[in-house]
């Protein structure tokens, strides 16, 4: 069933989807997958205080020793940073690896991606070596989709060529080192072909594994002090040692248990810098072991230390009894003494505790705020700030849980943050500028639902090649404002509690907001508003836990006279309704209820009272009883001088294969402003468990006829599909590849075209509307398999072009779907780009006249959209487009086309 899901919805692309599904899963053979895991340590050579560190969720800094530490993901696309490396002769430049490598020339502040060269089917980088004579020269070893191994550069990264040749196999490079004596001698340690040496700086090769159990070797250091001496790490055999530059190996592994599985990082296997014979090696189950005669022994050095979860580590240059281990649960460790006892920088060593909440945003006027300690008893701690618009109200500190209150003064000026430290633990403190100069009103969002069975992900994009600031403001239900823990997933897993945020995005990046809390009634209910300071857009994806379904709510630009929703309250679906009213201003709401015909159904006068922001959602059939079991439509009207925004949401009773009662869920896009122009709809499919319903409304006030056409996907010829009416007097069931109706005013027409689930694969394409007059709607399609359904939008609207925002992680799938509306072919340019607004990918996609295509990003297409966030912008106006999101769970809905 999930292979027929992936390929229903995509069509042709089904292999690709699938594969690259088990593929993403499994994607570092040479580095087993931890969440929060760090993967590897640099400590800068000058300032040893100044680390970094590569974590699941991008850079982490500290310029403390680990005391505190902070994000340093500027320019950094989103997700896992596996490798790190800084230049010796200048710590300012630091290079990490992600997908691809990234460079820093002011200490992590910023990030640029470096040159071309890397292939981009890798799937991110697992070493970074930089030559300590020439730090212009550097090499990368990459995780390898089918294998492309190592690459180098001799110009500090602004190019890239492979070192991967007849000798050294296309495979994963976890170990990469220079001899310290004569940086020409280099070494590298893959998975599927040991160890290879060259002696002139990587043009050639040879593979030094005599002695070798497996030809798996994940690290690999050299002592500084004698150049042939080396160790290495070799996957379920443990460490091995050469005195003889790689000539032959010998197991050095006498007091590590063979059962504590090493760990399988490059960095899990560090040298002392100055005395070669004392080294650290990291384990899954035993923590940390210590060998100070050359690997002759190992002790276990876990005082303080969390047994089982020893990760990467790093010795300070300058004093090598200070030690830090970063663990696979997202800490970082710190000895002062060689490794005999540890602790916890950030949470007082054995003293552990937990802050609630662990950050919050105030707005200008300031306000009042506590943060909740839990501690074991006796544990002290106590509360600091350093700057003067932060006040503590009462005893700033405790023992045991307990508990601090502090003040945030009113602010003039600019937006400004600092950190509250407790126990060695930073709660972030966030304050909204006064005023932002240029800050307007981008959009409404009618519905956003969180804590309980439900999370709210909000996605701003910035369309500009400038930088934009954007603010997001949340409204309760009926009013008010509503506060929720917001989680960067960009940034940082810590939540920020707010009911308004700032944030300036990159030009051409976008920024994920997570709604967190507990999974716990009560659900929070509201709506949200977007202000930007220039072209800033987005949507938001609201999911329900139990089941995992999605459905996407577009940020609503219009200002229109009137909404409408359609709906459909047959066979057990249910339509609920959001209504926002966007304006400072309470307003009672006009409100008008039709049947299918267009006849009124509803009271004269009937209204819906709103307060000033306020929200409100029902149940149709529950608010109004007469709409049960009806097909038809709601009308909102806007308040003269006001704005509001609506939105449908269509639940369809579903029976799981456990017998489970449950429902599908998906949003149902409010009508407003329809014109006479018609539209097209980018993507369809029948048959092979298929469905698509087209839903046509007339706005209008009178009669109008509506034509609907069909196209093939890649060829745009006339597509026939069966079609059926459900509705009575409409028409009886046909093939055609076009329908034409007149219908009535304020009627609504429903079509639906459902081809025999026996065929061997679905029909896909496209359809266009026309009519004479103000006609309108939307597509529902279903797999009737597991009754998924999601909407795709009528486009109608005039652009220079269509932009996707795309996230491929935690396993989701985007596929795309685009057709021409031109009678003539297109050749339209395609841009792609990842959340930092790095472009990472280009082509030109040729549709002849009205034909359609769809296929997956990182699987049929742009492969360096693998596991990333990011757009994907068509620069065309003579089509349209459509995302469609896969979650690992396979439920789907359809993400929006912005406009650019």
């Amino acid at each position: 069933m999930h292979r027929m899901t992936c390929r229903g919805i995509l069509g042709r692309a089904a292999a690709f989807i699938c594969a690259h599904l088990v593929l993403f899963v499994a994607q570092a053979s040479g580095q087993v997958q931890f969440p929060n895991a760090v993967y590897a340590l640099a400590i800068n050579p000058v300032n040893t205080s100044t680390l970094y560190a590569a974590t699941d969720n991008g850079v982490l800094r500290t310029t403390n020793g680990g005391a505190t530490w902070e994000p340093a993901n500027n320019g950094l696309p989103s997700g896992r940073v596996t490798a790190v490396a800084i230049d010796p002769s200048n710590p300012s430049v630091v290079y990490v690896g992600t997908q691809g490598v990234y460079k820093s020339t002011n200490g992590g502040s910023t990030w640029v991606r470096t040159g071309n060269g890397i292939p981009s089917t890798s799937l991110g980088v697992a070493a970074l070596a930089i030559d300590p004579s020439n730090p212009a020269n550097l090499y990368a070893g990459l995780f390898a989709a089918g294998g492309f191994g190592l690459v180098r550069s001799t110009d500090g990264g602004a190019s890239w060529i492979t070192a991967t040749n007849a000798i050294l196999p296309k495979t994963t490079f976890d170990g990469l080192a220079f001899d310290p004596t004569n940086s020409s001698t280099v070494y590298a340690a893959s998975m599927k072909g040991g160890v290879f040496r060259s002696t002139d700086k990587g043009a050639n090769w040879t593979a030094a594994n005599e002695g070798l159990p497996s030809l798996r070797v994940t690290a690999l250091v050299i002592g500084p002090s004698n150049a042939s001496t080396l160790y290495i790490r070799v996957r379920d055999s443990g460490v091995f040692k050469s005195t003889n530059a790689g000539t032959t190996w010998a197991p050095a592994n006498n007091g590590i248990p063979a059962n504590v599985d090493l760990v399988g990082y490059a960095s899990a296997l560090v040298i002392d810098p100055k005395n070669s014979s004392i080294l650290y090696t990291g384990t899954f189950t035993g923590g940390v072991f210590k060998t100070a005669n050359g690997g002759a022994s190992w002790t276990p050095m876990n005082n303080g230390f969390p047994s089982g979860t020893g990760g990467s580590l790093a010795i300070d240059p300058k004093d090598s009894s200070v030690l830090y281990a970063g663990t696979t649960d997202g800490r970082v460790f710190k000895s002062i003494d060689a490794g005999a006892t540890w602790e916890d920088p950030q949470g007082s060593g054995t003293c552990v505790q937990s802050l609630s909440p662990g950050g919050q945003v105030f707005p200008p006027e300031g306000g009042t705020a506590s943060i909740n300690v839990t501690a074991p008893a006796g544990c002290a701690w106590s509360a600091t700030s350093t700057l003067d618009w932060i006040s503590f109200v009462g005893a700033r500190n405790g023992s045991g849980n307990g508990g601090i209150s502090y003040q945030v003064a009113a602010n003039n000026g600019a937006g400004r943050s600092i950190a509250i430290i407790i126990g060695g633990i930073p709660v972030a403190i966030e304050q909204q500028a006064a005023t932002i100069a240029g800050l307007n009103f981008a959009g409404a969002m009618p519905h956003i639902a969180a804590q309980n069975v439900w999370r709210t992900t909000f996605t701003v994009v910035n369309k500009a090649a400038s930088a934009a600031t954007a603010r997001l403001r949340m409204f309760g239900d009926p009013s008010g404002t509503l506060t929720l823990p917001l989680v960067l997933p960009q940034v940082s897993a810590t939540p920020l509690l707010a009911s308004s945020l700032d944030r300036t995005i990159a030009g051409n990046a976008l920024l994920v907001l997570n709604s967190g809390g507990p999974q716990t009634p009560p659900t929070l209910e509201g709506s949200a508003q977007l202000f930007g300071t220039g072209a800033v857009d987005g949507f938001a994806i609201f999911h329900l836990i139990p089941g995992s379904q999605e459905a996407v709510v577009p940020l609503e630009t219009r200002n229109a006279g009137s909404y409408l929703l359609a709906f459909d309250n047959t066979g057990g679906v249910v339509l609920g309704v959001a209504v926002q009213n966007v304006s400072s201003l309470a307003a009672p709401i006009p409100v008008v209820i039709r049947d299918d015909a267009g006849v009124v159904i509803s009271a004269p006068g009937t209204t819906l009272a709103m307060e000033a922001n306020g929200h409100t959602s029902f149940v149709l059939s529950t608010q109004y009883p007469f709409t049960a079991n009806q097909r038809g439509t709601v009308e909102f009207a806007t308040p003269s001088g006001g704005q509001i925004s609506v939105l449908g949401i269509r639940t369809t009773p579903l029976v799981t294969s456990t017998g489970t009662n449950t429902f599908a869920l998906t949003t149902i896009p409010a009508l407003a402003n329809i014109g006479t122009s018609g539209g097209s709809i980018a993507h369809i499919a029948t048959g092979n468990g298929w469905q698509t319903t087209f839903v046509l409304v007339n706005t209008g006030t009178q009669a109008h006829q509506a034509t609907l056409k069909f196209f093939a996907t890649g060829t745009g010829a006339a597509l026939s599909i069966p079609l059926a009416f459900p509705q009575a007097g409409a028409g009886s069931s046909t093939v055609a590849n076009s329908v034409t109706r007149t219908l009535a005013a304020g009627a609504t027409l429903v079509v639906r075209s459902a081809a025999p689930a026996s065929d061997p694969a679905p029909t896909i394409g496209a359809a266009q509307l026309t009519t004479d007059g103000n006609v309108g709607g939307f597509v529902i399609f279903r797999y009737n398999t597991n009754g998924q359904e999601a909407v795709v939008p009528l486009e109608n609207r005039t652009a220079n072009g269509y932009l996707i925002a795309f996230d491929n992680t935690a396993g989701t799938v985007t596929g795309i779907a685009v057709n021409n509306v031109s009678a003539q072919p297109v050749s339209v340019p395609v841009i792609v780009r990842d959340d930092a607004g790095n472009q990472i990918d280009s082509d030109r996609l040729t549709l002849p006249a009205n034909a359609h295509s769809s296929f997956t990003l990182g699987g049929d297409k742009f492969l360096t959209t693998a596991g990333k966030r990011g757009t994907i912008e068509f620069v065309s106006g003579q089509i349209g487009a459509l995302g469609i999101r896969v979650s690992s769970t396979f439920t789907f809905t359809t993400l929006p086309a912005l406009v650019k």
